[in-house]
């Protein structure tokens, strides 16, 4: 399946884009203490923690297909992604922009 082979508990939410629900942001901040208590989220980044406080409160998921040169790479002219990262100055966020938008 997508992600086999990347370790346990992937795919996780991880890198450029996150999207929650306004439903599952409810259930988190309901619940923020406990994830806290429940998750060893110290010296973690903000999408790790979330991703599996998220997943420990049983919301679902849906993972969609990033360009991440961190991850998975993925050319700016590839329309198959929905994001691509890191694009972290104006100009080549603007050229990357440019290339996937022809």
């Amino acid at each position: 399946g997508w992600g086999k082979g990347w370790g346990e508990g992937w795919p996780m939410m991880y890198g450029s884009l996150e999207i929650i629900s306004r439903e599952a942001i409810d259930n988190y901040f309901a619940n923020e203490d406990w994830c806290k208590n429940q998750v060893p989220w110290m010296g973690m980044g903000e999408d790790a923690f979330m991703g599996i406080c998220l997943r420990k409160l049983e919301a679902g998921e849906l993972f969609l297909k990033q360009g991440d040169g961190v991850c998975g790479g993925g050319v700016c002219t590839d329309d198959s992604y929905q994001a691509y990262h890191p694009r972290k100055d104006i100009s080549s966020w603007m050229q990357c922009w440019g290339e996937a938008t022809r």
